[in-house]
């Protein structure tokens, strides 16, 4: 973006893109800074561009999703087959407003969470962001016709969205925590039959180990309770399929209660068993065993020992 100006006119502002087709864009609007704001991150990503840690801000103002096509990205010394590349996608782009293009070096980490191979050379995949699901490319040599039929696909709803998952685990028992995996996370946490407490943990976070024994103790507590689900997921090892349920540190605990699944509540109480028992049965959608529910207020403040008042392991 630059001003520009000359005597006794005013100043107008102009937005050049880098690797596109260098026609200017020349801003019209009022002078307040949110409108030429707007403006910017409207017109700074072009039909096809570069996606790195320094457009990915812009790309994500766009909310859409992202054809991102990864190769060996060198526009200081190979810009003849950096063109080459976007020239096609721009072909592509053409077709397909609702979607953005961009080329994306291979090393960059998004290629394995999109499900593709670092090894691979030439590969594309859709990263629809907004809500959360991946689309692999199909294993074919990259051409105009190739990406149009792969994003044609995508628009039309025919592609299935890939879910990094660990395989699946065998069923929880009663008073067991369920263990949930990218596959099963839909059947398990969104079954809107049951109210769900779910956590996001890494195997690597010290919160969560403190928690672990806790976890379990409620499960236990709970194995009585009518239409409740406690429940655990490695976040680094699996997908979740619903943008809602997003951890930004660990342990992230959800509250997904029946009816709801697409608003759940995150449980920022204490991380102990007595706390959070008598928190989810105040949230339970379903009629409890009266016993139960008497049992999580006899058992309030009993225990004086240190409280674990929570905290995060960052990602």
């Amino acid at each position: 973006v630059s001003t520009q100006s000359t005597w006794g006119q005013k100043a107008s502002i102009v937005l050049f893109r880098p690797h596109d087709d260098k026609t200017p864009f020349t801003y019209a609007g009022s002078a307040s800074t949110t409108a030429i704001e707007d403006w910017i991150y409207d017109k700074v990503v072009p039909l096809a561009g570069e996606w790195n840690s320094d457009t990915a801000e812009f790309y994500a103002k766009k909310n859409k999703p992202i054809l991102k096509l990864f190769i060996d990205v060198d526009f200081k010394n190979n810009e003849k087959q950096m063109n080459y590349y976007l020239n096609r996608l721009r072909k592509a782009a053409v077709e397909f407003p609702s979607v953005l293009f961009a080329v994306v070096d291979r090393q960059n980490p998004s290629m394995t969470q999109l499900g593709l191979s670092s090894s691979d050379k030439e590969v594309w995949a859709i990263d629809d962001a907004p809500k959360s699901a991946k689309y692999p490319g199909p294993k074919e040599k990259f051409s105009v016709d190739a990406v149009k039929r792969f994003v044609k696909d995508f628009v039309d709803g025919k592609l299935e969205p890939y879910i990094k998952s660990e395989p699946v685990p065998a069923a929880a028992k009663p008073g067991e925590v369920a263990v949930v995996v990218g596959k099963t996370f839909s059947d398990i946490v969104l079954d809107d039959t049951k109210d769900v407490m779910i956590e996001f943990y890494a195997p690597w976070c010290g919160h969560c180990k403190s928690l672990a024994p806790k976890y379990e103790e409620l499960a236990k507590e709970l194995k009585d309770a009518n239409n409740i689900v406690v429940a655990k997921i490695d976040a680094t090892a699996n997908d979740s399929p619903h943008p809602a349920y997003t951890a930004r540190g660990y342990p992230t605990i959800f509250w997904a209660p029946a009816g709801k699944k697409d608003s759940p509540q995150k449980y920022e109480g204490e991380r102990e068993v007595a706390a959070m028992k008598k928190w989810i049965l105040s949230k339970a959608t379903s009629p409890q065993p009266e016993e139960l529910k008497a049992d999580a207020k006899a058992k309030k403040g009993k225990k004086k020992a240190k409280k674990d008042k929570g905290g995060d392991d960052e990602l």
